[in-house]
């Protein structure tokens, strides 16, 4: 059994224009694994990002969009004091929407 030694520090970049993120508020998950594809628990969490229909940087174009609509967008993040004895960052995330009438 491995032991993890470093916490490592997860920094939000930015959304990004390019992607195919459907629609949602998102939270990611950061996990380690080695060569065999065993995973540490989870070490690091990102805070909530929304993703949404419109223009990044004018909030007078921005709309929730529909369910699974495709946002056209993606995320970036960067992971700091990782681990060096892990091979793999392993990301997962949970995401909420809305349906019309919901």
């Amino acid at each position: 059994m491995k032991k993890y030694i470093n916490i490592p520090k997860v920094i939000f970049n930015q959304v990004y224009l390019g992607g195919n993120l459907p629609i949602g508020n998102y939270v990611f998950y950061f996990k380690l694994s080695d060569a065999d594809g065993n995973e540490t628990d989870i070490v690091a969490e990102s805070g909530l990002v929304t993703i949404h229909i419109g223009a990044l940087n004018t909030p007078t174009a921005i709309r929730g969009g529909e369910q699974d609509e495709n946002s056209g967008k993606s995320v970036s993040f960067t992971l700091m004091n990782i681990d060096s004895g892990y091979d793999y960052v392993n990301v997962y995330f949970t995401r909420t929407t809305g349906v019309d009438n919901g």
